[in-house]
């Protein structure tokens, strides 16, 4: 995945202005936006938690490995962020701007036998390619037979967390997405608190 800022939806005008002053605080380091809730769909992530809520992606990194050079993008993206809440406090208002982002549109599970067991695996052509487009006729899984599964779907779409160790048990290959364009309105400075009556 790289690095990547997961938000619910499009609809959070607050955190989709943070998205876009952490992409223009590292224009040499491209990281997409997921929007991974579907309308209608309830809230799952602990980014649901706040009003504002924002997940932050990074790597390659293999689960249970600290490596130096994320740790350090980790802390400089958050430090980004807590400058953007602190500008927006202190009343600063941001204009209005189109933006690009990938939405969850459905998952794809593993091949499998009839017992359930793992029949294939991401094919190499997949592997490491998030957010790359996924045309019909590309090969999706290599059967531990040798044979390949080639992607069927009509219209083309932006596979993400392909092969991820922590989605197996959720019975996830990958996530396919949809690339979206769309206006975010301006964020106006935030109103100041009244004053306490004397």
């Amino acid at each position: 995945m790289g690095t990547c800022l997961i938000a619910e939806s499009a609809h959070n005008v607050f955190a989709m202005h943070l998205c876009r002053h952490l992409q223009l605080q590292s224009p040499e380091l491209p990281f997409q936006v997921f929007l991974y809730q579907l309308p209608g769909e309830e809230s799952y992530s602990v980014n649901s938690m706040a009003k504002s809520g924002l997940g932050l992606e990074l790597g390659p990194q293999p689960q249970g490995v600290l490596r130096a050079d994320l740790l350090v993008r980790m802390r400089a993206l958050v430090a980004a962020a807590l400058d953007f809440i602190q500008l927006f406090n202190q009343g600063t208002a941001f204009p209005a701007f189109e933006m690009e982002a990938y939405r969850k549109v459905s998952s794809v599970d593993f091949p499998r036998t009839e017992a359930r067991d793992l029949a294939g695996n991401v094919h190499t052509q997949l592997q490491d390619q998030d957010f790359e487009p996924l045309r019909t006729g590309a090969p999706i899984f290599r059967m531990f037979s040798g044979k390949d599964v080639l992607y069927e779907g009509e219209s083309t779409v932006y596979p993400v967390f392909i092969n991820e160790a922590a989605y197996y048990e959720k019975d996830i290959a990958f996530l396919q997405t949809e690339k979206l364009m769309f206006s975010v309105p301006a964020l106006p400075m935030l109103a100041p608190a009244p004053s306490p009556a004397p």
